[in-house]
């Protein structure tokens, strides 16, 4: 009978864990200035200055995404909805007519929602983190 020289055993430690769960933050990115009438690419957080210094957008959150994964057909393309601050004025955009407002004139610009991004695929699970979208705006003065 062979009998082992040592045996090693891990007890795992316990650590006391807060029981409210904290609000996640994004970090608020510095201001980029951008120009009118170019698409524009915001991740969450991001803010861009337009028309010097006129109008500040904030993509804010991503409210839901009920959109359509590429790959199938479905009745209905769906919509995502994403918060936009504008020069502290809280806007909600989506990406489908029948989700309700594409575009928004806010005092004397009209800020078109393109496109959020990542698509949904149909056959492959992505982890949905609000920090990995990103939207496409267009701004331009009415």
């Amino acid at each position: 009978m062979v009998v082992p020289d040592a045996t090693m055993v891990f007890v795992p430690t316990m650590t006391r864990v807060p029981t409210t769960t904290p609000n996640p933050t994004f970090p608020t990115e510095q201001p980029v200035a951008a120009q009118l009438d170019v698409e524009i690419q915001l991740k969450v957080g991001e803010i861009v200055i337009l028309d010097g210094g006129k109008l500040t957008i904030k993509f804010k959150s991503l409210a839901s995404d009920l959109r359509c994964p590429e790959g199938i057909e479905c009745v209905w393309a769906g919509n995502a909805e994403v918060i936009l601050e504008v020069s502290k004025l809280e806007i909600a955009l989506n990406t489908s007519l029948d989700g309700g407002l594409k575009g928004k004139v806010v005092g004397d610009y009209n800020i078109q929602l393109r496109d959020v991004l990542p698509h949904r695929k149909w056959g492959v699970e992505v982890e949905r983190k609000p920090e990995n979208y990103i939207i496409k705006i267009v701004v331009s003065k009415k």
